[in-house]
């Protein structure tokens, strides 16, 4: 399945500072401590909205892949994910105007709650604060660049070679990722559809069904190596999830036939996953050693 790399990476206003020592009569080596330059509701809305961003781009992504900085995104979601980042690009720039509106607030609260260690000097004039804030993304293609033939053919089949092997490794670490999480995922439904030790239902939230459903959504496309096994067990949940329809929270609380149903269906479901997937310690996939990468040249893949 044709893959390429992104990368995502935001910029934010930093708001911790070290305290210098004598602002607080102490020895250097006897204590490092760090204050709060700025609270902000608004810098917060920031600060969580670029969390929900990378948590979408991560779903959309290979499993295993992330924490590096750089994901594998399977070709089936490019343009979802590049739509998804401009949208969020463009409502980010209002949040961050929104944060610059309450940034003299900001610091005239902080000069009364810090007192004696407010230094004028943590505080950059409006528009050096307003420059810190970025959304930047890249996207690369995973190849052995061509020029490498030009210039040396042996050396270039001997790159290709390795990728070849460092691809084959990526794509069965990502399978058992992908195992991984949709395991999780159905451990958590089977348990809280299942009655509690008192015999009475479970409490769930809505979100539970939500994130399931948008997992098998998203699912084929991030199945790289089209494991059959997983594909299987991934159309069957979706059966489950269609029988369920719309309105499959309160379904699920209403009627305890339908919980016993669904989790005994979903606990079905988990043990043929355990057995099509041959379960191997899983580790995450470091993009860094693999082979070298190109960028883009499409424009409308770069950010």
């Amino acid at each position: 399945m044709s893959c390429i790399l992104i990368s995502l990476r935001f910029r934010r206003l930093g708001i911790t500072r070290k305290i210098d020592n004598e602002e607080v009569g102490v020895q250097e080596e006897m204590l490092t401590v760090n204050k709060t330059i700025l609270e902000s509701p608004s810098l917060d809305k920031i600060a969580s909205f670029d969390r929900v961003t990378r948590a979408e781009i991560n779903s959309l992504s290979v499993p295993g892949t992330q924490g590096f900085g750089t994901l594998i995104l399977p070709m089936e979601h490019i343009s979802r994910a590049l739509d998804y980042l401009n949208s969020r690009a463009d409502e980010r720039v209002r949040l961050v105007d929104d944060f610059m509106r309450d940034y003299e607030r900001a610091k005239s609260d902080a000069q009364v709650k810090l007192r004696g260690i407010y230094n004028h000097g943590d505080y950059p004039h409006p528009d050096k604060v307003a420059s810190q804030f970025d959304m930047i993304w890249n996207m690369y293609t995973m190849d052995v660049p061509g020029v490498i033939a030009e210039v040396n053919p042996e050396l270039y089949e001997q790159e290709r070679q390795r990728f070849q092997r460092e691809w084959e490794q990526t794509i069965s670490s990502a399978t058992q990722a992908l195992a991984s999480e949709f395991r999780g995922l159905l451990s958590h439904m089977v348990d809280r559809l299942q009655p509690g030790i008192d015999g009475q239902p479970r409490r769930f939230r809505a979100s539970m069904v939500e994130n399931f459903r948008d997992f098998l959504e998203k699912f084929q496309p991030r199945n790289i190596e089209n494991h059959e096994g997983l594909t299987a067990v991934a159309r069957e949940c979706q059966q489950i999830m269609e029988m369920l329809g719309s309105n499959a929270p309160n379904r699920l609380r209403s009627s305890a036939n339908i919980r016993d149903m669904v989790a005994s269906g979903m606990s079905r479901v988990r043990d043929a996953l355990d057995a099509s997937v041959v379960t191997v310690p899983v580790r995450r996939i470091d993009l860094s050693p693999v082979s070298p990468v190109s960028p883009v040249e499409d424009e409308r893949l770069c950010a």
